[in-house]
């Protein structure tokens, strides 16, 4: 977790992207919120009905010489089965 900034509770930095998985008649759908990652940043396994999706998102490269007074991304892998 970050620490407290101006007051406001600590954020929590695991990257773990909110999911929503969506049964119609015919299908499913899963859709991610992966903002931030690009296509081969994402690994997409089915083996037989368990579908797994892991990736990483890597953090961007930081200015030595920048000062941050605010610093919520989170950056990560993730793995949801």
């Amino acid at each position: 977790m970050t620490p407290s900034w101006f007051g406001a509770p600590p954020v929590d930095t695991t990257f773990m992207p909110p999911f929503e998985v969506k049964e119609t008649k015919d299908t499913f759908l899963f859709r991610a919120d992966l903002p931030g990652m690009n296509e081969q940043d994402i690994e997409v396994k089915l083996a037989g009905d368990r579908l797994t999706i892991s990736g990483k998102r890597e953090a961007e490269r930081e200015e030595k010489d920048d000062t941050y007074y605010a610093f919520e991304r989170c950056f990560g892998s993730f793995l949801r089965t």
